[in-house]
């Protein structure tokens, strides 16, 4: 695939504290020419419009360097978006390698490139229209809030080691 079909758009508001790390992002951007292949949106992004931005894109690519977790991933696998992201806190165990996206090495530019390249030579890509549904509905199975609570339901019934379930324990400290 070449290089010229991608388009980047970087969406969002430069963190307090990372202005010049931005400064230095679109130096390499300009030193680079590549002006016409990435769209910038760096400001607030509105709720509103958050789905516009998932909804029109190919793959979410989730650059971290370091984080413990990240809500990216479910809210780009609830408008069925595949995620590459670097592998770092619990991301691993939030993606499907080849089903909801793929991992690349933390810090590692050229990896995270060949995992852009693998990802749109990839099946995932080329059944993106079907593979959507899936995602969504591995989100739903996975992450819903009735999924969440019922987790946490059971994870309270354990530690209390009576469960919860029909009885009135009342609050204990």
């Amino acid at each position: 695939m070449e290089e010229k079909n991608f388009r980047l758009v970087i969406a969002g508001r430069i963190k307090p504290g990372y202005v010049s790390y931005w400064n230095a992002v679109e130096r390499e951007i300009s030193r680079a020419g590549l002006e016409n292949c990435i769209i910038q949106h760096i400001r607030f992004i509105p709720e509103t419009e958050v789905e516009v931005y998932f909804k029109a894109a190919d793959v979410a690519v989730i650059p971290y360097v370091e984080i413990f977790q990240s809500g990216v991933p479910f809210l780009a696998y609830s408008f069925g978006l595949p995620v590459i992201a670097t592998d770092v806190g619990s991301l691993r165990q939030d993606i499907v390698e080849g089903r909801t996206g793929f991992i690349c090495r933390a810090k590692d530019s050229s990896d995270l490139a060949n995992m852009i390249y693998q990802y749109f030579d990839s099946e995932l890509f080329r059944d993106l229209e079907i593979r959507r549904e899936e995602i969504k509905r591995y989100a739903n199975e996975r992450y819903a809030w009735e999924k969440v609570a019922e987790i946490t339901q059971k994870v309270y019934e354990k530690l209390s080691g009576e469960g919860l379930a029909g009885k009135s324990t009342g609050p204990s400290i």
